[in-house]
């Protein structure tokens, strides 16, 4: 889901394949994802995004999200802010940018968001 699946499988489907086997296994692919898709909360969805490392502007990088959704920043010993910070050394430019625009909004939205952002080391 993380890696855009979902908009390739479709491109996918409608090639033409000489491999019956293989157009059945995309098929099979793309029920169980849309099935997976329509149970996931944007919460789980975002999770899952910032754990891959790998950061798109989407549905969830949103003002409305991260005022809907900002006291579970503090799970885990806010391991999402923790892995927002490592981002800001990723490789893709794109990656950086959407961390910085979600760091912000934590920081924006959550009543300690500043003070911790500066103890993981955000501002150095």
């Amino acid at each position: 889901i993380g890696s855009n699946l979902m908009n390739i499988l479709p491109a996918l489907s409608a090639r033409k394949w000489s491999d019956d086997d293989l157009v059945k296994d995309i098929a099979s692919v793309t029920g169980v994802l849309q099935q997976y898709v329509v149970t996931l909360s944007s919460y789980d969805k975002y999770h899952a995004e910032v754990m891959s490392g790998h950061l798109e502007w989407s549905p969830v990088h949103t003002e409305r999200f991260f005022r809907e959704n900002i006291d579970k920043f503090a799970e885990d010993n806010f391991q999402l802010a923790r892995v927002l910070v490592a981002l800001l050394e990723a490789d893709n430019a794109l990656t950086v940018e959407v961390t910085c625009y979600d760091l912000g909004e934590f920081a924006r939205f959550h009543p300690d968001g500043r003070r911790v952002l500066d103890k993981l080391g955000a501002k150095r």
